[in-house]
């Protein structure tokens, strides 16, 4: 057994304390059981199973998602508290993934969340396929609605991996068991193709069967499913590219197909109880620290919707009034203040900003309520954007204008329609409706669609090298991405169409 075998069958500890209603993915388990102990019966599966959708939330939306927001220059702050500071730094720095670099974990959660989320689903998967368990639960037959989620949830797993870090491991019901060579990595296409394979398993499962599909108490029946397995497909397929070169590579057929038979309604659960629920955490930490917010919303999406608004926060003693905008979200989604809070001069006046981001959690902006949050997992929103994205770039330009004219931009922002339907008017709108609309939504959503058109500053890494305390267990060279001496475009931005050129 190697190094990476080991590592991954004591994640499962970390899954059965997870759907427990844990919400830190870096707290320790003491007491991680053995594969057998969590094979005993069928409820065990049912408990790991449930463990892993938890532990998948936990991932895609925890504070640490930050670090894409940070680097997309979407967030802002001078709150040294989980890396967020080193996130926002101008220029953009060299990252330290190293395990000791202080917060270290926030390159690690997103590897170690979705490698468990990925573990735990070949386990039951091994044990339907290859094992032919029968899972039944008070006389019910859950088999084919366990199946499906697996399948869905390790294409999820390997779909983010694929999207955050530059290589990763591929790994099913077949190949975990024996050894796994831990150098042996795939690409980020591979990681997405791979995702992809699962979803067609998941749909297959449950267009065979009829199927429930629960998800931290939001149910989904077949159909629905198999659009919202659709749906991350498209997901995963556009947001793959780390430059706009790469974009010749895409199949942009197959990925407006599963955009066209995606969600027709936004999929989204409403946390129940205080905050020892799950709820959308990357949100709550815009919301209020209690002498101020935690992070700010950077001024290049405020200047956006306001063009007058300077893109950063002048250094000399101005103090900035309220923005005004045509778009009604401006004043819906955000919350002006000036107070400064936790915004350090001394960490860079530039980094200030007046604005935080409230619309996901206006409940708890308003009297710190935690129940009754609506979290956003994937918006038709979002599936807009990316079929727009799709019609632009296969020169259906009139059908893109009519996707973006109809979306969000008018039923929420309550702006005209666009003046034309020039590809680069296109691409321009659809990059303002990820800033504005989607903002706070998907977990790197911004940094991906500013990543694959070049948007990102100069310096800024396109993505996450493996964890520094990955490469160590596994004996292999430590190396991260970032900084701009490394501008290549290929690892690191070379800011050739940056935001703020």
């Amino acid at each position: 057994m190697n190094k990476l075998t080991k590592y991954l069958i004591l994640l499962v500890g970390i899954t059965v304390m997870l759907f427990t209603g844990c919400q830190d993915l870096e707290v320790e388990n003491l007491n991680s059981p053995d594969k057998e102990r969590a094979l005993a019966n069928p409820a065990d599966l049912v408990s790991l199973l449930n463990g892993a959708k938890t532990t998948y939330f936990n991932t895609v939306k925890e504070r640490g998602n930050h670090v894409f927001t940070g680097l997309s220059d979407q967030s802002t702050g001078t709150n040294a508290y989980y890396g967020w500071w080193d996130m926002a730094i101008e220029p953009k720095p060299r990252l330290n993934n190293e395990p000791t670099y202080a917060d270290a974990v926030i390159f690690s959660n997103f590897w170690d969340g979705y490698n468990n989320v990925i573990f735990t689903a070949n386990l039951i998967i091994e044990q339907i396929v290859i094992a032919e368990t029968i899972i039944e639960v008070d006389g019910v037959d859950l088999t084919q609605d366990i199946l499906a989620s697996c399948y869905f949830l390790r294409g999820l797993g390997v779909g983010h991996l694929g999207l955050i870090y530059d290589k990763a491991y591929i790994i099913t019901e077949e190949t975990f068991l024996p050894d796994v060579d831990p150098t042996e990595f795939a690409t980020p296409e591979e990681m997405v193709a791979e995702a992809v394979a699962n979803f067609e398993l998941a749909k297959a499962v449950a267009s065979a069967n009829s199927i429930t599909f629960d998800f931290i108490g939001t149910e989904l029946e077949s159909d629905e499913f198999i659009a919202l397995a659709n749906s991350y497909a498209a997901k995963f397929l556009i947001n793959v590219a780390r430059n706009e070169a790469q974009l010749a590579d895409y199949t942009w057929a197959t990925i407006l197909k599963y955009a066209q038979s995606g969600i027709e309604s936004d999929f989204t659960f409403t946390s129940t109880d205080d905050i020892y629920s799950v709820w959308n955490l990357v949100a709550s930490f815009t919301v209020n620290g209690g002498d101020g917010h935690y992070q700010y919303t950077d001024l290049k999406v405020i200047n956006l919707m306001d063009p007058a608004y300077p893109i950063r926060y002048p250094t000399d003693a101005t103090v900035l009034g309220i923005a005004t905008s045509d778009d009604d979200r401006l004043v819906n989604d955000w919350v002006f203040d000036n107070d400064f809070g936790f915004l350090r001069e001394s960490r860079g006046r530039h980094l200030f900003s007046t604005y935080a981001h409230i619309r996901w959690d206006a409940d708890l902006y308003d009297d710190g309520t935690y129940a009754g949050i609506v979290v956003p997992m994937f918006t038709v929103a979002e599936l807009e954007l990316i079929e727009a994205e799709v019609l632009t770039q296969t020169g259906a330009t009139a059908d893109a204008k009519g996707v973006i004219d109809n979306g969000a931009r008018s039923t929420r922002g309550g702006l005209p329609a666009l003046d034309d339907d020039a590809k680069q008017t296109l691409l321009d709108a659809i990059y303002y409706e990820y800033c504005v609309e989607m903002f706070n939504v998907s977990q790197g959503i911004q940094f991906y669609n500013m990543r694959r058109y070049n948007r990102l500053q100069k310096g800024t890494a396109l993505h996450l090298a493996i964890p520094g305390a990955e490469l160590e267990i596994n004996a292999l060279e430590y190396y991260t991405f970032g900084g701009e001496a490394y501008a290549d475009g290929e690892n690191t931005a070379d800011g050739s169409n940056s935001w703020d050129n």
